[in-house]
């Protein structure tokens, strides 16, 4: 009975999903709609505004959860080795989700590495974003390249699956996907030269295997919920509710 709960759950999700990206796609066709969102400076500003709210951020590790004495229902998380009790643990850690997997039953999270590379073009750069197909070395891959408001663009291509690291200074790109991302940006446009590059980095998705992101309260543990999963479509999935069962 569980499994085909979970099946209709995951099948009506996945119709809601698909419905909702069609509506953001009809809503995205103007420059006065499109927007990418700097991921620094967006999180920066949801936890200030989480803490005006009353909300308190904690830098530490979180090594497991807390569970009551049959083990059921979690009433809280250990941090460097102090609880922290609570009424509902929200497991959110994008790739790093998958850490969590030592806690509680997880469908399988995967790490998905994404190479960019960020130009100083300046602000008069139209804002539009481009999806792009282009051929490098006879192999033909997706390309995007996002304006921002600060003069800079962003260009990405060339996912690749790479072990997850846990310390986040060590995310590299890999070496070679990053020339090819190089080569490709140079072909597309005279701004992209290598005097303009403020920076080349890496960064990982969590995706799971059926492409389908995990929200909701986790399967026999009361009080864990799971919000990751999501692939590219992280911000834009913040607001989508479980299916009611």
């Amino acid at each position: 009975m569980r499994a085909r709960r979970s099946t209709r759950w995951r099948g009506a999700f996945r119709a809601r999903l698909a419905q909702r990206r069609r509506r953001h796609r009809a809503a995205h066709r103007t420059t006065g709609t499109t927007a990418i969102v700097h991921p620094h400076r967006f999180t920066s500003v949801m936890m200030n505004a989480a803490i005006v709210h009353g909300a308190e951020l904690r830098d530490g590790r979180v090594t497991s959860t807390v569970r009551d004495a049959d083990g059921t229902t979690v009433k809280g998380v250990e941090v460097d080795g102090s609880v922290i009790d609570a009424d509902a643990v929200v497991i959110a850690m994008g790739p790093g989700s998958l850490l969590a997997a030592q806690w509680m039953s997880l469908p399988a999270i995967h790490g998905e590495r994404s190479p960019s590379i960020v130009y100083d073009t300046g602000t008069p750069v139209s804002a539009d974003a481009l999806f792009l197909e282009m051929e490098i070395y006879g192999k033909t891959t997706p390309i995007e390249v996002f304006p921002r408001p600060d003069g800079s663009t962003y260009v990405t291509a060339c996912p690749d699956t790479a072990a997850f690291p846990t310390d986040p200074a060590d995310v590299k790109p890999e070496p070679n996907l990053m020339d090819w991302l190089q080569q490709m940006s140079e072909r597309l446009s005279p701004l992209f030269r290598p005097e303009k590059i403020i920076a080349k980095q890496a960064c990982f998705r969590p995706v799971t295997d059926d492409g389908l992101p995990l929200i909701g309260r986790v399967p026999r543990d009361e009080g864990l919920h799971v919000a990751s999963g999501h692939g590219v479509w992280g911000i834009f999935s913040m607001r989508l509710q479980p299916a009611k069962r």
